[in-house]
């Protein structure tokens, strides 16, 4: 896995004279290594895809998430218990962490934790200091009541790596800072987005909507006013994003072409009145 990831973070670098073509940059933007967790630190970190860990279950609940600071990385510790209803404080720790997968996503630049088998979610937000490299948490509309989704903003020149621990369960992700510019791909991309609304199921029935209607990866973020847009995708030129807008729009779905960068969060839009 070592070698997939050093084959991946050298593709992404750029050509001989260490310039990326446009194509490349847009390739290095949308690829995604999975990367199996491991139980303990290792030290594989990765800028872009994922880690996939845990095991299958049911009944669980994401009982706290705390952030720390160390020697050179940032720590989030996300614990894992029984769900326990009738009495969550008092609940026992998992012995390993529910299925989860931890992904790093651009424009906005996010961590995006999503957990299977958690019928419960006890925890509140982690406490996160101004300057740290985690700069945001919220949790992310999930129709389906036996997982959950969260999402933390983070500094856009940053890597990251996710472990799991056993005994008790923790899911645990450590991130860093790396060179300015270091990761490669574009500086600014055209998204396709809805308007916005207040936290609620409404987020999570469009994004059907759109799946059914054709889109091909669809997300939903957080924007600046603090509620949710989906996103149907994100393309490298404003002539691309006009061509899917026009095709939904034939499906009566109305969207939205913005301009953002990959740590720029997206505009707070609501409907002309």
């Amino acid at each position: 896995m070592i070698l997939v990831v050093s084959i991946f973070l050298f593709a992404c670098a750029g050509d001989r004279n260490g310039e990326a073509t446009v194509e490349e940059a847009i390739d290095c933007a949308r690829s995604i290594v999975d990367t199996a967790a491991a139980e303990g630190k290792n030290g594989t970190y990765i800028a872009r895809g994922s880690f996939t860990g845990g095991e299958v279950a049911d009944g669980r609940d994401v009982h706290n998430i705390e952030w720390s600071a160390h020697d050179g990385f940032e720590r989030l510790e996300i614990r894992i218990h029984e769900g326990k209803w009738s009495d969550s404080k008092n609940a026992e720790p998992a012995a390993v962490p529910c299925r989860f997968t931890g992904s790093r996503e651009d424009f906005p630049a996010r961590l995006v934790v999503r957990g299977s088998g958690t019928r419960m979610f006890s925890s509140g937000p982690p406490e996160l200091p101004d300057d740290a490299l985690i700069d945001g948490y919220y949790r992310i509309v999930y129709l389906d009541d036996s997982g959950a989704m969260f999402a933390f903003d983070v500094e856009s020149d940053t890597e990251f790596e996710v472990y799991e621990m056993h005994d008790p369960a923790v899911i645990v992700v450590d991130i860093r800072e790396i060179p300015s510019g270091s990761r490669g791909g574009p500086g600014s991309v055209f998204s396709l987005r809805s308007i916005s609304w207040q936290h609620g199921e409404r987020p999570g029935h469009f994004q059907e909507e759109l799946m059914k209607a054709g889109a091909k990866s669809s997300r939903i973020i957080r924007d600046t006013g603090g509620s949710f847009c989906v996103e149907e995708g994100w393309y490298p030129t404003r002539e691309e994003a006009v061509e899917r807008k026009a095709l939904f729009a034939g499906k009566n779905i109305v969207l939205f072409i913005e301009q953002r960068g990959t740590g720029d969060q997206p505009r707070h839009i609501v409907p002309e009145q």
